[in-house]
C-alpha cells in the first residue's frame, strides 16, 4: 500500500515539476477533501479513494502546453477548450493501471457543476458523485487562495464568498457548508462577509 501511494505522490511530483504553480496543491487538495468527508461520515474506503483521487485529479494536465498552463493572462476560448480536457486526458493516462479503474470516474468529474454547467459531461446534482463534488470545493477554494500565473492569490475571505454564493450553482450546497465549518466559518461571519 505504501509502495502504491509512494508512486501516486511520484506522478504528483511530475506534474508539479512541469507547473511550478502547481507545487504541494494536489495534498493540500486532499487534507481539504479529507476533512470534509470526515465530518460527512465516510467511510475509511472512501477516504482512501479520496486521498489517491486528489493527488491524481489534474494529471491530465501533463498533456497540456507550457504556454497554456503558464500563461500569465485570461485563456482565451481556444485555450479553455484545450484545458477542459484535461479530466479526460488524466483517464487516458491512468487507465491501464487497474488498481485505478475504480477511480476514474472521480476524476474525470471534478470539474461538474451542481447546476450542470461544468465539464466534460454536463451532468448536475446527484448525478455527479460525492467524492467528485468534495474534491470540487477543495480543489476550487485552493486554487483561489494559491499564486496562478494570471493572478495573486485571493484573499480567504474572497475565497469564501465565492464558495459561498457559488452553492447550488457551481459547487454542492451540503460540501460548502460543511467545509466552511472545518475552516471555523459560522453562518454569521459569512452573512458579514456577503455584505462586504
Amino acid at each position: 500500500q505504501k509502495y502504491f501511494i509512494d508512486t501516486v505522490r511520484g506522478f504528483s511530483k511530475a506534474l508539479e515539476s512541469k507547473d511550478r504553480y502547481m507545487k504541494d496543491h494536489s495534498e493540500r487538495v486532499a487534507n481539504y477533501a479529507l476533512a470534509i468527508a470526515e465530518r460527512l461520515g465516510c467511510q475509511d474506503e472512501d477516504m482512501e479513494k479520496i486521498r489517491v483521487v486528489c493527488l491524481l485529479h489534474d494529471l491530465g494536465k501533463l498533456t497540456i502546453s507550457d504556454s497554456i498552463l503558464n500563461k500569465p493572462a485570461a485563456l482565451t476560448d481556444e485555450e479553455w477548450v484545450v484545458m477542459k480536457k484535461h479530466p479526460a486526458a488524466a483517464v487516458d493516462i491512468l487507465e491501464p493501471i487497474e488498481e485505478l479503474n475504480k477511480l476514474l470516474i472521480y476524476i474525470k468529474y471534478h470539474h461538474e457543476h451542481f447546476n450542470g454547467n461544468g465539464y466534460p459531461s454536463g451532468i448536475k446534482s446527484q448525478q455527479i458523485p460525492l467524492i467528485s463534488r468534495i474534491i470540487s470545493v477543495a480543489d476550487s477554494y485552493d486554487a483561489m487562495t494559491s499564486e496562478r500565473p494570471y493572478r495573486k492569490k485571493m484573499p480567504q475571505q474572497d475565497a469564501i464568498q465565492e464558495l459561498y454564493k457559488n452553492r447550488g450553482k457551481q459547487f454542492d450546497p451540503e460540501v460548502v457548508d460543511i467545509f466552511l465549518k472545518t475552516l471555523g466559518i459560522s453562518f454569521s461571519c459569512i452573512l458579514q462577509l456577503l455584505l462586504i
